[in-house]
């Protein structure tokens, strides 16, 4: 009978310490879970023109529509193996690990056929035509890409975020007659620049020292692998933004420096 008592307290305090190591674990989580890893876009971008001669006739626009806040935005890397490292022999490097904001080549287009399509017509001139790779970040973290061509017709930002659904802002400036000098680091449209902050123009927007000009600035969600289109009487965007596999884990050894939240906004 001794022995039967002497089990049954094992047997019960053996239990009671069961139940605390568990509730232990289960509060700590698993010790082998990992954060989820970032998702890596391909962004697809074509800027065309309206060629009508009655394009944009129908409306009010402002003496000065203000400039795209261009302060943060980065220029994209060139594309793999596109130029050589600087202060080397010269020698192409491709790095192991993803490189964020980086250009992709030419040859990799996915919207040729609507390029083509759009400079056959009499009515549209594509202005811009460009694809880079970036990871989907929280808005605390992302950057906006910087756009801009040498001739100063275009320029401004297009940002990409993801929170729980993925976002897009754009802030771009179309000056037909071109000339304007930037009034920053300059960039062209085979290094454009990284999005950007699509919110108000606000004070820190340089005014338009050009000839007329027209600016979009719209944020919306977009789902992941659709091709996107942003209307304005005198120019149009068409972006896509799809899911794509990328060796390694690169952001890890490089951090993207807190951005400003993209703001809404419309067309001027």
């Amino acid at each position: 009978m001794t022995c039967e008592r002497s089990l049954r307290r094992a047997l019960t305090a053996l239990t009671a310490l069961s139940g605390i190591v568990a509730g232990t674990l289960l509060a700590a989580g698993p010790a082998w879970s990992d954060p989820a890893p970032t998702t890596w876009y391909r962004v697809d971008l074509v800027v065309f023109s309206r060629l009508a001669p009655d394009a944009g006739s129908h409306e009010t626009w402002p003496a000065n529509p203000g400039r795209p806040d261009l302060a943060g935005a980065v220029a994209l890397v060139p594309p793999p193996g596109g130029v050589p490292a600087p202060g080397t022999d010269g020698t192409v490097v491709t790095p192991l690990a993803p490189v964020p904001y980086q250009q992709l080549p030419a040859a990799k287009d996915r919207l040729d056929g609507v390029v083509r399509t759009l400079n056959a017509s009499h009515r549209y001139r594509v202005l811009l035509h460009l694809a880079w790779r970036e990871p989907g970040l929280p808005p605390a973290q992302s950057r906006a890409v910087r756009i801009e061509l040498p001739d100063g017709v275009l320029e401004g930002t297009v940002r990409l975020t993801r929170s729980r659904y993925l976002h897009v802002a754009l802030d771009l400036l179309y000056r037909p007659g071109g000339t304007p000098a930037p009034t920053g680091p300059q960039g062209s449209s085979a290094q454009a620049p990284a999005a950007g902050n699509s919110g108000d123009s606000g004070s820190t927007a340089a005014p338009d020292t050009g000839a007329t000009a027209y600016r979009m600035r719209q944020h919306r969600r977009i789902d992941p692998g659709v091709l996107n289109y942003f209307d304005h009487p005198m120019f149009g965007v068409l972006l896509e933004a799809t899911p794509i596999d990328v060796p390694g884990e690169g952001l890890q050894s490089t951090p993207v420096p807190a951005a400003p939240d993209p703001g809404t906004g419309g067309s001027q």
